[in-house]
């Protein structure tokens, strides 16, 4: 019988090398105001990132990792990649905007979706470019924005990847998804979606926004 996890809670500390002291690493970020790829990159800062769960049967887990580990496939760093992967399984699922919880939308026109969703502050730069210069910039605005299409495009390199990298067999799926249930490569557990949302908000909004 498939076992599948609800997680309660997820803690994510760093201890720095040659020091005993763990700390939060949502803090540290907040703290040195440093974006989580750029602390992954930072050589100077080495050390292990230290993740606590607990799941909904009382189980606990603890994952440990140097912080430049690479991710599974070796694209990126693994804690980002993490993060990514489940802000990318929660937007496609619920068809919204993770941070704001925005229903996606589809535009006929690429450029009024960008100016849409940047807001006037982020698209000021644009709103003085020519229409040559835009099209350079950002692509012919005949082919319109779709946030469903785009969200599909992402959930389908991390299906795809796992199927060269990490599995003989196809086991996420977007109907798995649908029916709320994923299998996480890092933790190695099937973990239920829905019901993980409530402990994994923090961390995701904590690290990518």
């Amino acid at each position: 019988m498939l076992k599948i996890c609800s997680i309660k809670n997820l803690v994510i500390m760093y201890q720095e090398m040659n020091s005993e002291q763990e700390i939060s690493l949502i803090e540290l970020l907040n703290d040195k105001e440093m974006e989580l790829l750029d602390f992954l990159e930072n050589k100077e800062m080495s050390g292990e990132l230290i993740n606590y769960i607990k799941y909904s049967d009382g189980t606990e887990q603890v994952v440990t990792h140097d912080k430049s580990e690479p991710d599974l496939s070796e694209g990126t760093f693994r804690l980002f990649d993490f993060a990514q992967r489940w802000l990318t399984v929660y937007e496609w699922r619920d068809s919204k905007e993770f941070e704001t919880r925005r229903e996606f939308l589809k535009f006929d026109s690429l450029y009024e979706g960008l100016r849409y969703l940047a807001g006037p502050e982020k698209w000021s730069y644009y709103s003085n470019l020519s229409s040559e210069e835009l099209e350079e910039h950002l692509g012919p605005d005949t082919q319109g924005l779709d946030e469903h299409e785009n969200s599909d495009e992402r959930l389908e390199i991390y299906l795809r990847s796992e199927k060269d990298y990490l599995f003989e067999g196809e086991w996420n799926s977007r109907k798995g998804i649908k029916s709320g249930r994923y299998y996480d490569p890092y933790l190695e557990k099937w973990i239920n979606i829905p019901e993980s949302y409530t402990a994994l908000r923090p961390f995701i909004l904590g690290v990518t926004y």
